[in-house]
């Protein structure tokens, strides 16, 4: 494998000379000493190559290798990279509006465009077009960005317009990396006045209003009722729950539990998501009941064709049937669940170094990852949260 320093001691020898990295990378000598990448591969049984420019600054191993692994893509969809890379090229004479970017982004992610990520992406978007106008990211000004700001702040809450951005932050930077495209904008600095002041409290369920839950839901056989069921007594969020794999439950053990991983279609929060979750109380009942016969726990929530679970739709319906239950629109949400589990978990006298691994807000010691006597520690607090008594 090359490296960036041994490139540059590359000598002139009088003869054109190759040295090879991987993946059909190398790097030409020229007689004179000039250097350039070649890109080697076979399409449709015939060998072809091409070149990805000069070695200098700004196109050295680092940005080879990205070249080579987006034509190995190329190569794996069934696409000659000679003219997949002269598209890319011509894009760059006319750089996209920002309406195009979540097409692009979609595209290059290998994404469906009717995706939730890509919608959401397109609302955010769309919004700002509204107001500004459809432009190059690149053609706002930083008085645009300022004044598209003031703009939602008079209809949505600061953390929402964060969110927005960091949406459109995402995408713009991307496109700009895999397009090569090589401008600033203003987007990747939001100021937003008095971000997080704005920030309402999420309502915790009451013990009585978690005992009525457990009650209405009890012996159920309908999806929405069962997440529910394992939302009790878990923390999970409702996206965990939705995108469970049959395999992901362990009730053949002295401690049952959910060994939560990434899966097709559950992309989790952050990487302290993955974890093993203890199940007692309702959430143990439930997991009892469930039918574990098919690969998912709950297709009714999942896409198949866009790879993604339904976790707005599924929220809706929790947060409907919560509502109907206790009889009020003003009461706990689905999410509340995971936040009042933290609280029962406090009042357990639970140290706050295994409530954050039952929530997964932090990484679990990786020399007890997985032992079931950790385990036992975990579902022995959550037993004892089951009967709390809030705290006014």
């Amino acid at each position: 494998m090359l490296t960036d320093k041994y490139i540059q001691s590359l000598k002139a020898t009088g003869k054109e000379y190759f040295k090879q990295d991987f993946d059909g990378l190398s790097i030409k000598v020229s007689p004179i000493g000039s250097k350039h990448w070649r890109f080697r591969f076979t399409y449709r049984g015939k060998q072809d190559n091409l070149t990805f420019g000069k070695y200098r600054k700004g196109n050295g191993l680092a940005v080879a290798r990205q070249k080579t692994i987006e034509c190995h893509e190329w190569l794996a969809e069934g696409k000659n990279p000679k003219v997949e890379l002269k598209k890319a090229k011509t894009k760059l004479n006319s750089i996209p509006r920002i309406s195009e970017y979540p097409d692009i982004y979609a595209e290059r992610k290998m994404l469906s465009v009717d995706s939730e990520q890509i919608k959401r992406v397109k609302r955010d978007i769309n919004g700002l077009v509204k107001f500004l106008g459809d432009r190059e990211p690149h053609e706002y000004s930083n008085i645009d960005v300022d004044d598209y700001i003031k703009h939602r702040l008079l209809t949505a809450a600061t953390g929402t317009v964060a969110r927005n951005f960091n949406s459109i932050i995402a995408v713009v930077n991307y496109v700009y990396r895999k397009l090569g495209i090589d401008h600033n904008h203003w987007f990747s600095q939001p100021e937003i006045t008095g971000l997080g002041e704005d920030k309402k409290e999420r309502q915790d369920f009451t013990p009585e209003q978690l005992a009525e839950i457990r009650e209405a839901i009890k012996g159920t056989d309908n999806p929405r009722e069962q997440i529910m069921g394992l939302l009790i007594d878990t923390g999970m969020r409702v996206s965990e729950a939705v995108g469970l794999a049959s395999e992901d439950v362990k009730l053949d053990c002295s401690c049952p539990h959910i060994n939560l991983n990434k899966n097709t279609f559950r992309r989790l929060k952050t990487k302290n998501s993955v974890r093993y979750i203890p199940l007692v109380g309702t959430s143990l009942e439930v997991a009892k009941s469930l039918d574990y016969s098919n690969e998912w726990l709950f297709p009714l929530y999942l896409d198949g064709e866009k790879k993604e679970f339904k976790g707005t739709s599924a929220s809706n319906a929790i947060n409907k049937r919560i509502r109907k239950i206790l009889g009020s629109k003003d009461v706990p949400t689905s999410h509340s669940f995971r936040h009042t589990i933290a609280t029962r978990l406090r009042q357990a006298q639970c140290p706050a170094s295994l409530r954050e691994e039952i929530g997964g807000w932090r990484s679990t010691d990786p020399d007890q990852y997985g032992q079931l006597s950790d385990i036992k520690i975990k579902a022995d607090y959550l037993e004892a949260s089951i009967d709390w008594k809030k705290e006014f």
